[in-house]
């Protein structure tokens, strides 16, 4: 990790669900310039997503308070996002940005001014792992390898198995980007995310 922020930042939470590992990291703080490794060899691994969000949630909760945000709020925000930031398969690291950085972003103006005014918002750097990018590539080998349609969508329905989501198009960038055979990939690449993303919309019903 590395804050490139310029402010310091603090109570960073690195969150790790592939579907078969559960894990988590607290990092208290980050300098403004500061790069820190954080292995995954230090994760406190859990059993499940749910026990996931339980704990990661407790410590999160603390650290919304800590932020300003009164205890019941603290609890509205992780009830919003519970399913997205620990349900989600994947990497990732959630912090809270600093009050200037969202100011910045998000400027308010209220009139009359309030005696007091807390906000919080939440910073999500999602991880592409070696170990994703290695099994997007596969996908997109099996698939570029033949052109018979059930074989094409069992290979569909594999990379959708994978828990990528709406973050299979950037780990497919990053593929192609990285690897020597982007041109071959193109076409039937995306031709694969569609059909994938298609499992996704079926799961929810066609909404």
């Amino acid at each position: 990790m590395e804050n490139l922020l310029g402010e310091e930042l603090t109570d960073l939470y690195l969150i790790v669900n592939d579907g078969t590992r559960f894990g988590w990291q607290k990092i208290d703080r980050l300098s403004p310039g500061e790069a820190r490794p954080a292995p995954m060899s230090n994760l406190t691994d859990v059993q499940s997503a749910p026990a996931l969000k339980q704990a990661v949630g407790a410590a999160m909760k603390s650290s919304l308070v800590r932020q300003g945000l009164f205890p019941s709020e603290a609890d509205v925000m992780l009830k919003t996002w519970e399913d997205s930031w620990f349900a989600e398969k994947g990497v990732r690291v959630l912090y809270p940005f600093t009050r200037k950085f969202t100011d910045s972003v998000l400027p308010i103006h209220l009139d009359p001014e309030p005696k007091n005014l807390v906000r919080v918002m939440i910073g999500r750097a999602e991880i592409i792992t070696p170990a994703a990018e290695a099994k997007m590539e596969s996908a997109v080998t099996k698939y570029t390898a033949t052109q018979d349609p059930a074989a094409r969508r069992a290979t569909a329905a594999d990379l959708h198995d994978f828990g990528f989501g709406r973050f299979s198009e950037a780990i497919l960038r990053r593929v192609m980007s990285t690897g020597s055979r982007s041109r071959e990939f193109s076409s039937a690449a995306w031709d694969l995310i569609q059909e994938s993303a298609k499992l996704d919309h079926s799961a929810a019903g066609g909404l």
